[in-house]
């Protein structure tokens, strides 16, 4: 017999009660906007490491994303497995190595950080969500001895950020920036209270077991018409027919692709 889940319901009178600190993960991330200059500051986890690196797998079927198991756990990925044949066969079917790259798991990194305000005050906290480019630019500041202290807090510097479609691109450019003058993010009392409020990092992308990864597999090459992966996609040996749905695919994924950019603004 199934038992009521005390946990979640104290954790659901406590959202009703403190409306202000309830916070779905949909709301924790940081939405970069086209055209609008943002200034940031970086908050320190517990485990003092605010450049959280995941691979994670977009674009297989109707899920939103899911980190990989072999690439973040070590474990058996069945889609990982799947784009590799692709990938191997590509000289045979050219057309199968941009569904792998597709398919294949993206790096991406999170930091938590506070958004200032139009009125000077700061918002957060909130968590950012970026690509490796960033991630080095980032990497490359902290080994220079007149950047390195960017991130403290009573001595650090904004963090500047703007997107914008350039030309004919189809993802927009992000560039980021340190403000050239030092600041103070905020009284100690403050920023004690921010960092409590920072949310577990490692529970915010969805995890799958390997079992569950596979099932998504096969419900994702399946498709709609339930035909087996083999018979519509191939496999190490015969991957041919992958090309029957490649049109499809693609409009599909750039779309789902483009909607992920587009929330998390890079």
């Amino acid at each position: 017999m199934r038992e009521l889940n005390v946990k979640s319901m104290q954790q659901k009178i406590s959202d009703l009660e403190n409306p202000k600190k309830s916070k779905s993960k949909d709301g924790i991330w940081l939405k970069i906007e086209n055209d609008i200059k943002y200034q940031l500051r970086i908050l320190i986890p517990e485990d003092g490491d605010p450049w959280r690196e995941f691979h994670v797998h977009y674009n297989v079927g109707k899920n939103f994303g899911f980190l990989c198991p072999k690439a973040n756990f070590d474990e058996p990925c069945a889609v990982c497995d799947f784009a590799w044949s692709l990938w191997n066969d590509r000289k045979d079917h050219p057309e199968n190595e941009k569904i792998a790259k597709q398919l294949l798991p993206t790096k991406r990194f999170i930091t938590p950080v506070m958004v200032l305000q139009e009125d000077g005050s700061w918002e957060g906290p909130k968590v950012w969500n970026y690509g490796n480019n960033i991630y080095q630019y980032f990497m490359r500041k902290y080994t220079d001895p007149d950047w390195t202290d960017f991130w403290r807090y009573d001595s650090g510097r904004n963090i500047k950020v703007l997107c914008y479609k350039e030309g004919d691109k189809y993802y927009p450019t992000t560039d980021v920036d340190l403000a050239p003058k030092e600041s103070k993010l905020g009284t100690s009392k403050q920023i004690e209270a921010w960092e409590k409020e920072i949310p577990n990092l490692d529970e915010l992308f969805n995890r799958k077991t390997s079992a569950e990864v596979k099932l998504i597999l096969e419900e994702y090459l399946a498709g709609e018409d339930g035909a087996a992966d083999e018979d519509k996609y191939g496999s190490n040996k015969s991957t041919s027919s992958a090309s029957s749905r490649q049109e499809s695919q693609e409009s599909e994924l750039s779309r789902v692709e483009q909607s992920i950019r587009e929330l998390i603004g890079d």
